[in-house]
């Protein structure tokens, strides 16, 4: 059996394959589901769906695999479900026999999309918080590597067709066949990777005796060299027994269904969430707009080629990977808390969205360019802080046994605004200035929330602390 180092090694390097995917997926299904449906003769409506319906999936997924993570800790059973459904998923859309099938296809490949919330609630047990972020860097760089590389595999999509008996595959349906056999590798690299190392070590704790639990403690350098111990914080979990062995009784005893929900509850309806819930909601609604507003003024006002356009996205992603980058080799060395990120995301975020409405006022072209390349640049930079630090904070706060169904919740802002985002943003290209005020006062108002909330979210995490040291020295 491999160490456990080599474990979180092949951990990390399947759930950055998986996230590759996912960037793979959404740069080569999204640009064939409208000419796929106009081929089928649909109407507007159920175009609209066929894009939408993907998101609208993952927003119930999310928190239902996060919970079964939660109760389970079965990571690798519940990712080989998730890789079925997208499989299943993408062969359906290829079935070009009726525009249903299309839709129920993404529909189903939508349910698969729970990945981040049990991983998330998986690298909370297993990685130290001076680490965990770094990590989160890495696997969300797989996404951004996904989305660069899908379009050159689009371009060779667009040049094969093939025909197996009446199942035409061609530049509409191949895309649905080509991320089936992604998802299939994926499964393969699932069965092999990927360790379910929280529960086992959640089983072995079963069979310490409390001495033996002191003396990992004082020994983590040989067994458990990363664990933050988050499995101590956890008040149901140690407290003093009459045996000198926890016993199964006692873990289903305290590890209630009610029990589960009404600390999930606390968390999830506390402030503290919902702030940094609303800020990443904003965050996450501007970013989606700005992917469909960007080619919009490239293309339409400022006369540029979709090729010209394409590399205006190939940049962003490069300079993504190398912000990703950056936190994973920097967090370690020189921390700084997240709510000061999240604020940084939400300052460039909040610059970028006045020069929206500065952006029509030049008269001419070649000051348009420049304003709009400097909006480009703060988005694109103030997204990798948003992707991570949000769901580190998460991680600081909350209970490691909650953290499946808190993210999975959290995460749902992200689908909502995929499919909001793109609706609002087709009603007001004519009208940047007043989307440029009107986002800008609620980029606004989610940065006072999240000034006036820095003290109650920093003690919320001492508060986590405080109560881990206390069940060691209790114990």
């Amino acid at each position: 059996m491999a160490s456990k180092n080599n474990q979180k090694s092949l951990l990390m390097f399947s759930f950055f394959i998986r996230m590759f995917f996912c960037g793979v997926e959404y740069s080569v299904i999204l640009p064939s589901v409208i000419p796929y449906m106009k081929s089928l003769h649909s109407s507007n409506l159920k175009i609209g769906i066929a894009v939408g319906i993907y998101p609208f999936a993952s927003m119930f997924a999310l928190p239902v695999f996060g919970f079964l993570y939660d109760k389970t800790k079965r990571l690798k059973e519940i990712m080989l479900l998730q890789n079925f459904f997208q499989i299943s998923g993408n062969l359906l859309y290829a079935l070009h026999y009726s525009e249903y099938f299309p839709i129920a296809g993404r529909f189903v490949a939508g349910l698969g999309d729970g990945f981040s919330a049990c991983a998330i609630g998986e690298m909370t047990a297993i990685y130290s918080n001076s680490k965990r972020v770094g990590m989160m860097s890495i696997i969300e760089s797989g996404r951004v590597f996904g989305l660069i590389i899908g379009p050159a595999l689009n371009v060779f999509i667009s040049n094969h067709s093939f025909v197996i008996d009446h199942w035409i595959l061609d530049y509409k349906t191949l895309p649905g066949v080509s991320m089936a056999f992604g998802w299939f590798l994926m499964s393969l690299i699932t069965i092999f990777c990927v360790t379910n190392i929280s529960l086992r070590e959640s089983e072995a704790v079963k069979y310490l005796s409390l001495s033996e639990i002191k003396q990992e403690e004082n020994e983590s350098a040989v067994d458990y060299p990363n664990h933050n111990y988050d499995f101590l914080q956890q008040e149901d979990i140690f407290e003093p027994q009459n045996t000198t062995y926890i016993t199964d009784n006692s873990l289903k005893k305290k590890h209630s269904i009610k029990e589960y929900w009404l600390s999930a509850k606390n968390s999830i309806l506390s402030l503290e969430f919902l702030v940094i819930f609303y800020t990443d909601f904003i965050l996450w609604f501007i970013q989606t707009q700005f992917e469909i507003l960007l080619p919009y003024i490239t293309e339409i006002e400022y006369g540029w080629t979709p090729i010209q356009t394409s590399g205006i996205y190939i940049g962003g992603g490069i300079l993504l990977l190398v912000i990703f980058f950056l936190i994973f080799i920097l967090s370690p060395k020189y921390p700084v808390h997240d709510v000061k990120l999240l604020l940084f995301s939400m300052f460039l975020t909040q610059v970028s969205l006045l020069l929206v409405i500065f952006e029509s006022v030049p008269k001419l072209m070649y000051q348009k360019v420049i304003i709009f390349s400097i909006i480009c640049l703060l988005v694109f930079t103030s997204i990798p802080f948003n992707l991570v630090c949000s769901r580190n904070l998460f991680t600081r706060m909350f209970p490691e046994k909650n953290q499946g169904i808190i993210q999975g919740v959290y995460s749902s802002a992200s689908r909502f605004s995929m499919i909001g985002g793109p609706i609002l943003i087709s009603l007001v290209f004519g009208h940047r200035k007043l989307y440029g005020a009107i986002a800008s006062v609620s980029c606004l108002f989610g940065i006072v929330l999240l000034l006036c909330s820095t003290n109650r979210i920093k003690k919320k995490e001492q508060d986590m602390i405080a109560r881990m040291k206390e069940r060691i020295s209790n114990d």
